[in-house]
Parts: C-alpha cells; sequence; structure tokens
C-alpha cells in the first residue's frame, strides 16, 4: 500500500527485541532499505525499560538516521489492578513510567535526533 499510495499511507518498522545486535540489523534495513517511516517499541521488553544502556546500541541506530520512534506500552511488570482494564490506568502508567526512566537516564540528550512519540 505504501508504494502504490506513498501520500496516503506510511509505515512503521518493529524490531526483534531483546535481541540488540538483531534489533540494530533491522533498523538499518527498515529505514535504510525499506525507507520505513520510522519503527515502534515497547514500554519495556522483559521488564527492562528503554532508558536502561543496554538499549545504547539501538538508540545509536535510530539517532544516527534522525528516526521517528512510536513508543507503545507494552504489558507492565507489575501485577494488574483487579477488576481495571489494563488501558484504564496500568498501561499509561507504564507509559509514563517508561518516559521518566528515558529522561532521567538521558536518552533524550545523549541521542537528540531521534523524534519520540509516546503512546498510552
Amino acid at each position: 500500500l505504501v508504494a502504490k499510495y506513498p501520500t496516503r499511507f506510511g509505515n512503521f518498522a518493529t524490531v526483534p527485541l531483546p535481541d540488540v545486535e538483531g534489533a540494530v540489523l533491522e533498523v538499518e534495513y527498515a529505514l535504510d532499505v525499506l525507507k520505513a517511516d520510522g519503527v515502534v517499541l515497547l514500554t519495556n521488553y522483559e521488564g527492562v525499560y528503554l532508558g536502561d544502556k543496554k538499549w545504547a546500541p539501538l538508540w545509536a541506530a535510530l539517532n544516527q538516521r534522525s528516526a521517528v520512534v512510536f513508543i507503545h506500552p507494552g504489558h507492565p511488570i507489575m501485577d494488574l489492578l483487579d477488576g481495571v482494564p489494563g488501558p484504564l490506568v496500568d498501561y499509561p502508567f507504564d507509559t509514563a513510567r517508561n518516559a521518566v526512566h528515558m529522561v532521567l537516564n538521558g536518552i533524550m540528550d545523549n541521542y537528540p535526533n531521534v523524534k519520540i512519540i509516546l503512546s498510552h
């Protein structure tokens, strides 16, 4: 659809996290070869939030390409509130938790070319 209707559709790539090396390779392919509009990441992978230093190679690859990154909440690492739908409270909380973690760990300062969009 993107090739046929480039003014109407775009696409974001997913990457195989928590495999950092594989994710960097996929970023290179998706953005450099396929010309994807950006990348989708979850707020955490196996409980490791995006401000963690283990993701530094991925952030560097995204920064080098001035990538757009859409961050969507993943399943929070804590139990969901009983009787309360996750998207109502716990998923927005996980987005906020990740955003604070990224800021406090320098993601915004160290990778200024990345354009981050948060979902909640």
